[in-house]
Order: structure tokens, then C-alpha cells, then sequence
């Protein structure tokens, strides 16, 4: 089962998955999605993450704001991804899943 390593700050989350998703849809998984103010369209760029291992190519959107997008990239297997370590509250939303504790 592939694991996605999630880190903010000094912390890290992994979160194991079972088939290719959104690393939208895993951060949301999470509890720690960053804002979507454009609905996940890929142009506002707020949802702008450092990504690295099995994922997805950049796409036109990624292209355009020169980043990766938690909003457009799909990861496939094993991979890291680093969040903003302070995020602004209204940013913030909170999943539906079970709240993951932090690896020291």
C-alpha cells in the first residue's frame, strides 16, 4: 500500500491510500488541505505545495503558475509532500476523515 508523507513544519503525517488520488482529495483526507478559493480550477495558485516521488506530470495549470498545485496533482504511488508550516485559519479546512496524529 503506497503512503503519502505529509510535513508541516517539524511534523509528519503519513497516510497510507490504496489507488491513485487528487492530493487534494488526501490532504482533505487529512484534515490538512490547504484553501481552494478557486474551487480547485488550478488559477488562484493558493494551494501551491513543494511534491516529490510518484506522482503526476505537471499539467497546464501547474505550468502556468510555475508550482505544484495540491488542486491538479495526482499522486500515484510513494510520495512527499511539503506544506506551508503557517497557514492563515480561514485557510484551513477540515476533513471528513479521522484526524491523523503527527510522527515525531
Amino acid at each position: 500500500m503506497p503512503t503519502l508523507t505529509i510535513r508541516r513544519g517539524q511534523q509528519t503525517f503519513p497516510l497510507a491510500f490504496d489507488e491513485p488520488a487528487p492530493l487534494s482529495a488526501l490532504l482533505d483526507r487529512a484534515g490538512l488541505s490547504p484553501g481552494k478559493p478557486c474551487g480547485g480550477r488550478g488559477v488562484c495558485g493558493k494551494c501551491a505545495v513543494l511534491l516529490q516521488g510518484d506522482v503526476s506530470e505537471p499539467n497546464a495549470a501547474e505550468m502556468r503558475c510555475g508550482t505544484r498545485l495540491a488542486c491538479q496533482a495526482r499522486v500515484l504511488g510513494d510520495a512527499c509532500v511539503i506544506l506551508p508550516s503557517e497557514q492563515p485559519l480561514e485557510q484551513i479546512e477540515a476533513g471528513s476523515g479521522a484526524a491523523l496524529s503527527p510522527v515525531q
